[in-house]
This record gives structure tokens, sequence and C-alpha cells, in this order.
């Protein structure tokens, strides 16, 4: 997840935490040699999946593919 988001373990950290807390995503800890954290949406976050393809939709309507420039007002 972190390097598709391109967020720093800091943030990424924190905008979990705070999406755990909204009972939006459960996060549940592997003890092993290496500790292992998965993080899955809870029925609330899977809820929300219409709300983000609506989402893309505007964007790829709107805001252009990924790369493009982005538009400013000058633009307009």
């Amino acid at each position: 997840m972190k390097r598709a988001s391109g967020a720093s373990s800091y943030t990424l950290s924190r905008v979990l935490e705070s999406l755990e807390e909204d009972a939006i995503v459960d996060r549940s800890v592997e003890e092993g040699p290496l500790v292992e954290t998965h993080n899955s949406l809870t029925k609330k976050g899977e809820a929300l999946e219409p709300v983000f393809e609506a989402i893309d939709e505007w964007s790829a309507e709107w805001v252009g593919e990924a790369g493009d420039e982005p538009t400013t007002m000058t633009d307009v």
C-alpha cells in the first residue's frame, strides 16, 4: 500500500488508524518471525465502493487520465 500511495509510513499509519477508529477498516496482526499487519474493509467501508466508483468516473471525465497535466483556473 505504501508503494501504491507514495505516502510516508507515518502518514499511512495515521490514515489507517483514523479509518479503523471510524470502523471503515479492520486491522489484524499476525505474529511470527516477521510481524505482518493486514487491513481490510468493514461492511461500512465496502458500502463506500459506489462513492469511489462515482469519483473515479467524475475524475476520468473532468480531470483526465493519470499523468496528464493538472487543470488550472487559467485553463478554464
